[in-house]
C-alpha cells in the first residue's frame, strides 16, 4: 500500500505540473477546451482529498478518492484525439448516440411488456427445492424479480433452464398444484405452488431471445 501511495503522488505531481504548464502558456483558452477543464477538475479534487485525508477529520472520503482515481483512469481517452483511427470510431459512437437511445427505449418497453405477461402466466410457479432455476432470486413474483430474471435470459444465462422450469408440470419430484388459486398458495404459506405451462413458456420465452437478446 505504501508503494501505491507513492505512486499516486507521483502522478498527481505530474498532471499538476502539466496543468500549471498549460495556465501558463494558453492563460484564459485553457478554459475553452473541454480536456483542459476535466484535467483541471481531477487536479484539484485529488489534492482536496488528499489534504482532507491528511487532517484527519473523521470523516470517510475513501470512495471519493476512489472515483478521484477513477477519474484519473479516465485521462486515458485523451488518446483518441491524437489516434485518427479511433477519433474517427469515437465520432461514429457520438453521432450514433440518438439511435442508441432510442433501440434503449424500445428495449425497455418489451422489457416492460414482457415482465408484466411474465408475471400474469409464471407469478405463481411453485419453487424448486434442487435442481431448478425458478428460486427466491430467480420468478415472475413481483415486477421487480421478473425484470431482473429477464435481463439473466437476456445474457443467455440458463434462459433454456428458466424456460423448462416455467413449462414443468406436476410429477412425482414437482408437486405442485395444477390448480392454484390464493387460497391454495394461503395455506403454502403464502409461498407459489402453481404449475408450469408448456406451451405458453416455449412461446414466451423463444419469443423474447428471438426479439429482445
Amino acid at each position: 500500500m505504501f508503494y501505491i501511495e507513492i505512486i499516486n503522488y507521483f502522478f498527481s505531481a505530474i498532471f499538476t505540473v502539466e496543468a500549471v504548464i498549460k495556465l501558463i502558456a494558453l492563460k484564459k483558452k485553457y478554459f475553452k477546451e473541454l480536456w483542459n477543464i476535466f484535467d483541471f477538475i481531477v487536479v484539484i479534487g485529488t489534492w482536496v482529498v488528499q489534504i482532507i485525508l491528511k487532517l484527519d477529520t473523521g470523516v470517510d472520503l475513501k470512495i471519493l478518492g476512489t472515483l478521484l482515481r477513477t477519474l484519473r483512469i479516465g485521462r486515458i481517452f485523451r488518446i483518441v484525439k491524437r489516434v485518427q483511427a479511433i477519433s474517427i470510431i469515437f465520432q461514429t459512437l457520438i453521432d450514433a448516440l440518438p439511435a442508441i437511445s432510442s433501440l434503449g427505449m424500445l428495449l425497455g418497453l418489451l422489457f416492460f411488456m414482457y415482465s408484466i405477461i411474465g408475471i400474469g402466466q409464471f407469478g405463481s410457479l411453485m419453487y424448486f427445492t434442487y435442481g431448478g432455476q425458478i428460486l427466491s432470486h430467480c420468478n415472475f413474483e413481483t415486477f421487480g424479480t421478473a425484470m431482473l430474471t429477464l435481463m439473466r435470459c437476456a445474457t443467455g444465462e440458463a434462459w433454456d433452464a428458466i424456460m423448462m422450469d416455467a413449462a414443468r408440470s406436476r410429477s412425482i419430484n414437482y408437486q405442485c398444484n395444477e390448480d392454484s388459486n390464493f387460497d391454495s398458495i394461503k395455506a403454502n404459506g403464502m409461498q407459489p405452488d402453481a404449475c408450469g405451462s408448456p406451451l405458453v413458456a416455449y412461446i414466451y420465452f423463444y419469443s423474447f431471445t428471438v426479439i429482445v437478446s
